[in-house]
Formats: structure tokens, C-alpha cells, sequence
């Protein structure tokens, strides 16, 4: 079954599927009956009696959408232009104005210029399958193979992205230690799935690290080379990380 694709720890992976045709239908209708600027008031939807809670929940909609698609159009611009002119010769500005939008709305979207590349905004499907590892694992296995699990469908037109993305860190001279200070979250995100397994603060810490810093190596080395099937590295990166 097809999932929405994400990416995780930069890596592309599948969420446990696509939302529901009852779902989509909702939002489509809510959206069909959103109302122009200064035009009547909507009646409450099926089973409401509060017209301010549709209103509301058209704009919410609308701005999820919006929000969704800028960012999208800023990485996209991002990616052409980084690969046209170079990290390091493409100003933000250059980016805002390629995907049409100013600068201060890019900072909105992306903490950073590197985030154009590395911004990661889905740890908890990580951190929920380390969460859900056998209670008996021990911390480092637990991460490895909960990361094992959230990464397996990994699809090859998006590890052919990832490959890309990754070369221009691999690269940029500013860059260097980019992964690791856009790993931070993640390493958050790995560190309380941990702890809410038992393992003391600290201990937790140290596994959640070093699976991350040993997994960017791996992805790093990969990136600069054609060789070898995405799978495979993150396969041998895992086994390596986890004792095998």
C-alpha cells in the first residue's frame, strides 16, 4: 500500500498510508464551501451548530495547504538554484525571489539557509518506533532497529533526491557540520522515545548520538560516490551500529 511520502532524519520514508477518502472528502467540501472576502456567513456543517467553528475550519485548512506549498516551492527553488550557481554563491534573497515570496517569508518557513536542504520536520515517526521496540532491547539496538523499521520503503526516486541533496553538503565548504547541527532534534526526538523506554537521561542521550552521527557518515560517504543502492548502505550502517 502507498503511503504519503516524508522524510525522516533526511532519509525519504513512507507514512502508514494516505489519508482517508472520508478525510480527503471532508476537506474537499470544506474547502468547496469556504466563502469569499466579505461574502455570507457558512452555516454550520453536518452535526455542528457553531458556523464560527466551519469558518474556522476552512481557514485552518486553506493555511495548511498555503503554508505546504510554499515551503515546497522554496526548497524546490533552493535545490535548482544551489545546483546552478553552488551553495555558497546563491544568496536567500535569490531563493525568496525564485519561488516568489520575500525573504522574511523564507525565515518564516526555514530557520536557516542549510534548513533549505536539511530541515526535517517528522522525528515522531522515528522516535514512535523506537518507542514501540521490544521492551527488552537494549538502547542502541532499540534505536537502530526502530529506525530500521521507519526507513524500510524508501523509494528510489527519492533516494536519488536525497543523493543530490546530500552532495551539496558534502561540498559546500560552509556546510561542513551542517548534518550535525540539523541533527539536534532529532537526537531530542530519539533521546525521549529512550526514556519513555526506561533508559536513564544520559545513557539515552549517548545511543540516540551516536546512531545519528554514525548513520550521517554513512549517508555522507554515499552521497559523494555513485556507487552502491541507498538500502544497502543504510543496511550495513545499521548492522555496524547495532553490533552486528
Amino acid at each position: 500500500m502507498g503511503g504519503v511520502c516524508i522524510v525522516t532524519g533526511l532519509l525519504p520514508i513512507r507514512a502508514n498510508g494516505p489519508p482517508s477518502d472520508e478525510a480527503c472528502t471532508h476537506g474537499a467540501a470544506a474547502t468547496a464551501t469556504a466563502p469569499p472576502p466579505g461574502g455570507p456567513t457558512l452555516s454550520p456543517g453536518r452535526g455542528s451548530t457553531n458556523p464560527t467553528h466551519t469558518r474556522t475550519l476552512v481557514t485552518n485548512i486553506a493555511r495548511v495547504g498555503t503554508r505546504a506549498d510554499t515551503r515546497e516551492a522554496l526548497q524546490r527553488a533552493a535545490l535548482e538554484l544551489f545546483l546552478a550557481n553552488g551553495y555558497d554563491a546563491t544568496p536567500t534573497a535569490a531563493v525568496a525571489r525564485a519561488a516568489g515570496v520575500s525573504e522574511m517569508t523564507l525565515f518564516r518557513h526555514f530557520a536557516s539557509k542549510e534548513a533549505l536542504l536539511l530541515d526535517d520536520p517528522y522525528d515522531p515517526q522515528i522516535a514512535e518506533a523506537v518507542a514501540g521496540r521490544p521492551a527488552e532491547e537494549r538502547p542502541m539496538r532499540a534505536v537502530v532497529e526502530g529506525i530500521r523499521a521507519a526507513w524500510r520503503d524508501v523509494d528510489p526516486d527519492d533516494a536519488a533526491h536525497l543523493r543530490t541533496r546530500l552532495r551539496i553538503v558534502a561540498e559546500a565548504a560552509t556546510l561542513r557540520g551542517a548534518l550535525e547541527r540539523n541533527s539536534e532534534a532529532t537526537v531530542a526526538a530519539l533521546t525521549d522515545a529512550l526514556i519513555t523506554r526506561g533508559v536513564a537521561a544520559s545513557a539515552a542521550r549517548v545511543a540516540a548520538t551516536a546512531v545519528i552521527a554514525g548513520l550521517s557518515t554513512a549517508l555522507l560517504d554515499w552521497a559523494r560516490s555513485d556507487r552502491d543502492d541507498l538500502g544497502a548502505v543504510l543496511g550495513r550502517a545499521l548492522d555496524t551500529l547495532g553490533g552486528g
